[in-house]
């Protein structure tokens, strides 16, 4: 039997959260606005979906970039195994 470990799963996105925050923490200490975030082509949405409510929780200002296409229309692009996405803190 094959079964999918949801645990695991929920594991690595919580996991790919603190590490996207931690590298947005990093860059903001440094004073660069825009992150360049790259995270599994399985799970960047839940990860991104994580990273939302943790700014929306801390009330951060903050807005994903559009990565191709019109305005709005792609918030990631492929790269390699996973999507590349860029975050950016507002003033």
């Amino acid at each position: 039997m094959i079964k999918l470990n949801v645990n695991a799963k929920n594991d690595t996105i919580k996991k790919e959260c603190e590490r996207g925050i931690e590298e947005i923490k990093a860059n903001a200490a440094n004073g660069v606005a825009t992150t360049e975030l790259v995270f599994g082509k399985e799970i960047y949405s839940e990860v991104r979906d994580k990273i939302d409510e943790y700014m929306k929780e801390k009330d951060i200002p903050y807005a994903w970039l559009s990565m191709s296409g019109p305005v709005g229309m792609q918030s990631s692009i492929a790269c390699g195994d996973g999507r590349l996405m860029k975050f950016k803190l507002k003033s």
